[in-house]
């Protein structure tokens, strides 16, 4: 599995608990796209 969701996925069971399973949810995808914006930034910054 990649990097950004195993990331995403240890933050959002240390610190979400909502108590909505949707919530926690939404929670975790919008964790694992603002990892995966960032780590592909940062991948393409390096390649320049």
């Amino acid at each position: 599995m990649s990097k950004d969701f195993m990331i995403a996925f240890v933050i959002a069971e240390i610190f979400y608990k909502l108590g909505s399973f949707a919530l926690e949810c939404l929670a975790f995808l919008a964790t694992w796209y603002l990892l995966s914006y960032a780590f592909n930034g940062l991948v393409r910054r390096g390649r320049s």
